[in-house]
């Protein structure tokens, strides 16, 4: 399907537009007055539950464009179940030589890089066994969604919120890889995807880790030694010797940086890509992209060290959430972004970044574009070799208006990382109710209070989470494979 792109208005002025957004006037947030289960879960959504109350906004198309869980998804509501017959470690391919592929562009595999694959014998999100996307290397990735056009997204959307789980082994915000030489070889490395043995620098207390030993990476004769030095020495590595504590092996720290990646002597510091949201495949429309250091792209940058340099806890699942609305001059909306992992802020839009978008999406005609959506979603870094991500329940719609179920009885809370939220199952949405199918996911443990959040269409919620106490008191199963008639 062709992507929907209306002639572009290039006759709003910056200060029109501005003047626009200006008399955009506050709403209350969503209020919850009352929750009753209508069915009891008799396959994988889990129970019906329905929401009532004020301030929801409409949500015309109801269910999210796309949550997939790795064997099953939901495509606008409706089951696709084409990975149900995937084996262990199946490569995700793309349409030329999967026509039914959930996903339209994902990467493709080479000599350091697996592709994306549909495991079922790693550790799922819930602790056992369970379908879910894994990949190792330093570019690997799930891109374009059919569910939203694939590589013409059809929808004019100007909203978009994305949420998804990811595990990485290490933290992309604190390694460094320097070259080896010829005794680089009796470090101790961990298994794949684990730590190896601690290292020690010179003249300094606390120890690091080796990562890995990668001797035929880059042109130089030993290849590359990856590790994480002990927390707080980022300024005072260069030139000094770094001892393995069990192996006693010896190597020194770079004086300078490579200017050449892994083809020159020197260090590379750390640094990695979780995602990439675009508009148009070819990079002319709307742009962003989430990497370790900030939320770079058309607005301008938002850097990541000016909200504290949150990072994804190495070994766990980590939950990460995008709501970003280009803005809507028609309606008043001004632009917004936030992206946040495990809850709390990552980076969020400033005045400057909303004047810069305004700005831009009038210079660049943008008024029109294509909805935003999932161009890259995993690993995307010439630095990150050694490493690699376990994906799971990738959520995508076209508006910033969800449900969700957290173990925190504030949103508050929630920012600030307390408890476990988890995205639902929307099936009808309209300004004073709203039908849902309650999806647990990780919320497993049965003595535990549940509490439900509604996102309006400005991607704001209900302060006070409202209790599921009695309607959500039956645990079923994380998502597996089903059969359908």
């Amino acid at each position: 399907m062709f992507p929907v792109r209306l002639k572009k208005n290039r006759h709003l002025s910056y200060l029109s537009l501005t003047l626009i957004f200006s008399t955009f006037q506050a709403v209350a947030a969503p209020n919850i007055n009352n929750i009753s289960k209508l069915e009891v879960s008799d396959g994988e959504k889990g129970d019906l539950i329905r929401v009532q109350g004020t301030g929801f906004n409409e949500k015309p198309n109801g269910p999210a464009v796309l949550y997939d869980h790795g064997d099953i998804a939901w495509e606008h509501g409706k089951l696709n179940n084409h990975h149900e017959s995937f084996e262990d470690m199946q490569l995700i391919q793309r349409g030329d030589v999967d026509p039914e592929t959930l996903w339209a562009k994902p990467s493709l595999p080479d000599e350091r890089n697996t592709g994306v694959l549909l495991v079922k014998s790693r550790s799922s999100r819930f602790g056992a066994g369970g379908s879910h996307y894994y990949a190792s290397g330093n570019s690997n990735f799930l891109g374009w969604p059919t569910a939203h056009g694939g590589k013409e997204v059809n929808s004019n959307s100007r909203s978009m919120y994305a949420a998804f789980w990811m595990k990485i082994p290490f933290d992309p915000n604190y390694f460094y890889a320097i070259p080896a030489d010829a005794n680089s070889s009796r470090f101790i490395e961990g298994m794949d995807g684990e730590y190896g043995e601690r290292i020690q620098v010179e003249g300094e207390s606390g120890y690091g880790r080796i990562i890995s030993y990668e001797p035929d990476l880059g042109s130089l004769p030993y290849g590359w030694i990856f590790l994480e030095p002990p927390r707080g020495l980022e300024g005072s590595l260069k030139g000094k010797r770094i001892t393995g504590v069990t192996s006693d092996a010896v190597i020194v720290f770079p004086e300078a940086p490579s200017l050449a990646k892994f083809d020159e002597v020197g260090y590379i510091t750390p640094g990695g890509k979780y995602a990439r949201f675009w508009s148009d495949e070819g990079g002319e429309g709307y742009r962003f992209s989430m990497g370790t250091a900030g939320v770079p792209g058309t607005g301008g940058s938002l850097w990541a060290n000016n909200f504290g340099s949150l990072s994804p806890t190495p070994g766990k699942w980590n939950f990460f959430e995008v709501a970003l609305n280009v803005g809507d001059a028609a309606r008043g909306i001004k632009p917004s972004l936030r992206a946040s992992i495990n809850g709390k802020t990552f980076v969020e839009s400033t005045d400057e970044w909303v004047d810069q978008m305004i700005a831009r999406t009038e210079e660049r005609g943008l008024g029109e574009e294509s909805a935003v959506t999932i161009a890259l979603l995993g690993i995307g870094d010439f630095r990150t070799v050694p490493f690699s991500f376990d994906l799971d329940d990738i959520y995508l719609d076209d508006s910033l208006q969800r449900v969700m179920v957290c173990s925190a009885a504030s949103i508050r809370a929630v920012y600030y990382g307390e408890g476990t939220c988890e995205v639902q199952h929307i099936e009808s949405w309209d300004g004073t109710s709203i039908e849902f199918n309650l999806y647990r996911g990780a919320l497993t443990e049965p003595a535990e209070e549940l509490y439900l959040y509604v996102f309006d269409e400005r991607g704001v919620p209900n302060s006070n989470g409202f209790s599921l106490s009695g309607i959500a008191g039956n645990v079923p199963s994380p998502p597996s494979s089903i059969d359908v008639d």
